[in-house]
């Protein structure tokens, strides 16, 4: 074998190499997002409740999509965290789907699961109700997270509201009471 035949032979071998390891960290690394097929939908939440990029979505528990990016809506983390989902080409997710953040537990993380309500959502553009958010739908779908407090929120106002009914039962017992204990004993 000459010196040309021998260095064209090294050549071969390690291109195929690099080819062969190329396609091994894309097997066991899964392939980047930007060439995985399917559309993106943008959701508005107040907060990421522990989100994060290459997280599962899902729509009514089935895997349907993953987590692209999250970042402050508009810029301004005021107006809460805009979250890009990648949907599987081959689903549709129905107008009456909302985006809702569940927390995975004490330890953190959460998952994000599209859940059916009662009604469409309506289509800015047209006024109509939406069977189906197309692949091409410009506007954020807002979001929901349930609480995960102890105390639910109509309990804890509930609660505020009997403390404060309680404070000015106290205050007028001490007005009527308060003035005589603070009298002077008469004569003794």
């Amino acid at each position: 074998m000459t010196e040309r035949g021998r260095n064209l032979a090294v050549g071969v071998t390690v291109l195929v190499a690099l080819l062969l390891l190329g396609g091994m960290v894309m097997v066991f690394a899964g392939l980047p997002w930007l060439l995985e097929r399917g559309y993106l939908l943008h959701l508005r939440f107040r907060r990421t409740a522990d989100a994060k990029v290459g997280d599962m979505v899902h729509l009514s528990g089935l895997e349907v999509g993953r987590i692209v990016d999250i970042a402050f809506a508009g810029g301004d983390p005021r107006r809460g965290v805009t979250i890009a989902v990648r949907i599987k080409p081959n689903v549709r997710v129905p107008g009456e789907a909302v985006p809702v953040l569940h927390s995975k537990g004490f330890v953190g993380g959460a998952y994000l699961n599209f859940e059916l309500r009662d009604r469409p959502a309506v289509d800015p553009r047209t006024g109509e109700p939406l069977e189906f958010y197309p692949a091409d739908y410009p506007f954020p779908i807002e979001g929901a997270i349930p609480s995960t407090e102890l105390i639910p929120q109509g309990l804890r106002e509930d609660l505020a509201a009997a403390m404060k009914s309680l404070a000015k039962a106290g205050q007028a017992i001490e007005r009527v009471f308060g003035g005589a204990a603070a009298a002077p004993a008469g004569p003794a």
